[in-house]
C-alpha cells in the first residue's frame, strides 16, 4: 500500500471512528455529517468521497470484517472446503465481538435505537449471506441449495449473537456460535 492509499485508509477509519463515537455520545438522530467530518478533521465534501450517508460511516468497521469474511470464503473455495472457511470466519467474528464486549453492547444499543441503523444492519447481514451463497454457487452448488446453506449459516450466527446481546453479553458467545454451527454440520456435510 502506497502513501496515498494509507492516507485514504486513515481518513476512512477516522470518519468511521468519529461516527461511532458521536452516535454513542449523542445518538444517531442528533449527529450530523458536518460533525462527523469536523471530528475527523475533514470537510463535508471529503466525507462524501468516502461515505454516501452517516449510517454508512457508522458501519465502516463492518466493511473490514466483510472483506476478511469474503477472503476466508474465497480461500475455502480454493481448498474445496467452503464450510470450514465460513465456520472459521464466523468464529473469528464472534471472538472480535466478545473481545470488545462493552463496545459491542454500546454499538448494538445505538443500532437498536435507530430504525435507519437497523435497516443498514440488515443490509450488511444480507451482504454476508449473499457472499457465502455466491461462493457456494461458484463452487458448483445449486442456487437453491446454496441459498439454504448460506441463509441457515448466517441465521444461526445472528441467533447466537442476538441471544448474547439479550443477555448483556454475559454468556460465552464463541461457544454459542460454535454450538450453533455444529448444529448445521450434518447438513453441510450431506
Amino acid at each position: 500500500m502506497n502513501l496515498r492509499e494509507r492516507k485514504k485508509a486513515r481518513t476512512r477509519q477516522a470518519l468511521g471512528d468519529a461516527a461511532v463515537l458521536l452516535f454513542l455520545e449523542r445518538g444517531h438522530e442528533s449527529t450530523t455529517i458536518e460533525e462527523i467530518a469536523a471530528a475527523s478533521g475533514v470537510s463535508r465534501r471529503t466525507f462524501f468521497r468516502y461515505f454516501p450517508t452517516k449510517e454508512a460511516a457508522f458501519f465502516a468497521s463492518h466493511h473490514e470484517r466483510f472483506e476478511a469474511f469474503a477472503c476466508s470464503v474465497d480461500q475455502g473455495r480454493v481448498t474445496s472446503n467452503a464450510w470450514a472457511a465460513a465456520r472459521a470466519a464466523l468464529l473469528e467474528l464472534a471472538a472480535r465481538y466478545a473481545e470488545d464486549r462493552r463496545g459491542s453492547l454500546a454499538w448494538h444499543a445505538v443500532v437498536e435505537a435507530a430504525p435507519g441503523l437497523r435497516v443498514q444492519d440488515v443490509a450488511c447481514d444480507r451482504r454476508w449471506e449473499a457472499r457465502l451463497r455466491d461462493a457456494l454457487v461458484a463452487d458448483g452448488c445449486s442456487s437453491v441449495d446454496a441459498a439454504v446453506r448460506a441463509g441457515a449459516t448466517m441465521g444461526v450466527f445472528r441467533a447466537a449473537l442476538s441471544d448474547w446481546y439479550g443477555d448483556d453479553a454475559r454468556t460465552d458467545l464463541i461457544g454459542a456460535v460454535r454450538r450453533a454451527l455444529d448444529w448445521l454440520d450434518p447438513a453441510w456435510r450431506a
